[in-house]
């Protein structure tokens, strides 16, 4: 007999008044259709007269998504959604679930037999999971719906030459892995106020949902900024009232509001000029005014010059706001860099004091991971003091990302952008809200991962150092501690380096290990006078940790 969905029952929402016009001034549209063609994602509405699109597709974007992982305790939570049916209404007749877990098999029919002509509508299913240890799940969403007096059925999506592959996700045994005190989040994700010609994202509250179910506690919610100051009908049109924005702020104290639990950090990821007047990206938290930045958005003719630099839009900053360079080591791809003057981070960009710090891991890019990791260094042994978190820019991306392969022909799929993949974990003493992980971020109080945790601290007498913090003394007791599961694999080393500001180079102190839980407690002595310590961690499964410095020397 199927384990039953309703016990949990379902969630739906309907998103209306956000209806976009299909009457844009042509030249505008016809350059926004071609630079599509270049930032792909997958978008199968949008056509090039003259040019053959073999995703096209006159029906609204049906995507059926899950979480990567799932906590112990928590059920499945499974997203329905369907987007632009205002352009190509649907009647939905059934969803047909099927879940695959080991050797038991659950099935479930869900009927509406509803019209549906919204921009976008979603739902949310539940299915409750029986005991189980370490395992996958397999789930398959079929959307079985009629089309002007036709009936047609698509499996987890509707993309052309998509794989219709199923869905899978992790049944965690255990919780993630973390101390008291602690808490995860995802510090760089796209909701539905990102929504422009080639690109959308899920509802925060979808997202919230996605995260309590992976075992996150709070995320930060880092929308477009060029796609915030849009009016709601045309984003090719801005809107001098600001509604987006007003929306996103004023929606995300309501959650945060209504879960005490929970915390969505508003914020927006700005377009912004670097030092050789390119497009970069920067993620900018908890600052209450807007900052208008568009070179790279693609809504002029050529128009992709950035309205401010890095060093203006930091002076203009609320005292409580926070700013980090965005997937600051990743270089942009040829096409972008001609045609919306996209360029990447450089140490002098990296360097104004009053950039909090650096999100150089983004996804599972471990390219762009190490070339980060480096410039990070750098910039340590020089004597800066910039934080660094994860994030992993998914556009309601939870278990698999889809994007174009070939312009106009071919989707390709992967995980290197999944909501949750790559996470940012806080040290707070006080209960978590907004003010406490503000504070956590600004103190540099953070450790990222993809799996394990560890952190370390040092004492002097009865005084404790943590992260962020600056250690006056040459010698003291240094304490690490350290969590994994079998999920990510056993802790296989624990790396210590430090830094010294003065000689400029770092010494790894190396502690081989194997084992799933770690703490180890040692005196130090003969500290350099300027520089820092900080950790990584290195798991059976290659699953790795970092931390932010203790900072060495006088204040």
């Amino acid at each position: 007999m199927p384990y039953p969905f309703e016990s949990l029952g379902s969630e739906t929402k309907y998103h209306e008044g956000i209806v976009y016009s299909m009457y844009f001034d042509p030249v505008i549209f016809k350059y926004a259709s071609i630079l599509a063609i270049f930032l792909l994602y997958a978008e199968i509405h949008f056509r090039v007269k003259g040019l053959f699109n073999r995703l096209f597709v006159k029906e609204p974007e049906m995507i059926a998504d899950i979480p990567h992982r799932i906590q112990p305790g928590k059920a499945i939570p499974i997203l329905i959604l369907i987007n632009d049916a205002h352009l190509y209404p649907i009647t939905l007749l059934t969803i047909d679930i099927n879940i695959s877990i080991m050797d038991k098999k659950y099935h479930k029919r869900f009927r509406y037999c509803e019209f549906i002509d919204q921009p976008l509508v979603y739902e949310i299913l539940y299915f409750n999971l029986p005991k189980r240890r370490l395992t996958t799940a397999r789930i398959d969403v079929s959307f079985i719906y009629e089309q002007n007096g036709k009936q047609k059925i698509c499996h987890n999506d509707n993309y052309r030459h998509s794989s219709h592959a199923s869905l899978e996700t992790i049944i965690d045994e255990h919780p993630l892995p973390r101390l008291e005190n602690w808490y995860y989040g995802d510090l760089h994700y796209h909701s539905y106020y990102t929504r422009d010609q080639v690109e959308f994202g899920a509802p925060i509250e979808v997202a919230r949902i996605m995260a309590e179910a992976m075992g996150l506690h709070f995320i930060g919610c880092t929308d477009h900024s060029y796609d915030l100051d849009d009016q709601r009908e045309n984003y090719l049109q801005n809107d001098p009232e600001l509604s987006k924005w007003t929306d996103l702020w004023r929606s995300i104290e309501m959650l945060n509001r209504n879960n005490n639990s929970f915390v969505v950090l508003a914020g927006e990821e700005l377009s912004v000029g670097n030092h050789y007047k390119k497009n970069v990206h920067m993620l900018i938290f908890n600052n209450k005014s807007f900052i208008h930045g568009s070179g790279d958005g693609a809504e002029k003719w050529f128009a992709n010059t950035p309205e401010n630099q890095i060093p203006s839009v930091l002076e203009t900053l609320d005292n409580e706001a926070l700013a980090f360079s965005a997937h600051s080591a990743t270089l942009p791809p040829l096409s972008q860099r001609l045609l919306i003057n996209r360029g990447k981070w450089s140490r002098i960009d990296h360097s104004y004091p009053r950039l909090n710090g650096l999100q150089f891991w983004n996804g599972h890019n471990m390219k762009s991971f190490k070339k980060g990791k480096e410039s990070w260094v750098q910039l340590l042994l020089l004597g800066h003091k910039k934080t660094i978190i994860a994030g992993n820019d998914a556009h309601g991306n939870f278990s698999r990302f889809r994007q174009i392969h070939i312009p106009f022909f071919s989707l390709k799929e992967n995980e290197h952008e999944i909501f949750g993949g790559v996470k940012t974990a806080i040290l707070t003493k006080n209960p978590l809200s907004r003010a406490t992980l503000v504070k956590a971020l600004k103190l540099g109080r953070t450790v990222i991962t993809d799996g394990p945790f560890a952190y370390f601290e040092l004492q002097k007498g009865k005084r404790i150092f943590h992260l962020g913090d600056k250690f006056p003394h040459k010698t003291g007791i240094l304490r690490i501690r350290g969590k994994s599961t079998p999920a990510f694999g056993m802790i296989k080393s624990v790396a210590l380096f430090v830094g010294d500001c003065d000689e400029k180079k770092e010494k790894c102190y190396y502690y081989p290990a194997d084992t799933y839980e770690l703490e180890h407690l040692e005196e130090i002595d003969t500290l350099p006078g300027n520089g820092y310590i900080r950790l990584e961690v290195l798991t059976t499964l290659n699953r790795q940790l970092l931390s932010n410095p203790i900072y060495l020397g006088q204040d």
